[in-house]
């Protein structure tokens, strides 16, 4: 779905900006992300950097309120 949408954006540039949260805010209707959602969202990123060059690179929001086990799996998961 997500290459869809990048598609459409062409010829702009991209980069991700995801949210990596366990703990979602009141009224904020996505589910709760964990180490292999995040090892996976990263892979799919990798992955496709490689075959996209508008595809300029990913962030992750909302550094305070991302667990520690979700920050470890960001940072395992950029060293691969």
């Amino acid at each position: 779905m997500i290459e869809k949408v990048i598609d459409h954006l062409a010829p702009l540039k991209f980069y991700l900006h995801t949210t990596i949260r366990r703990d979602m805010p009141l009224h904020y209707k996505l589910p709760p992300k964990g180490p292999e959602y995040i090892k996976n969202i990263i892979k799919w990123g990798k992955e496709y950097f490689k075959k996209n060059d508008r595809f300029l690179g990913m962030t992750f929001f909302n550094k305070v309120k991302i667990p520690e086990e979700n920050r470890q799996a960001v940072y395992d998961s950029i060293k691969q």
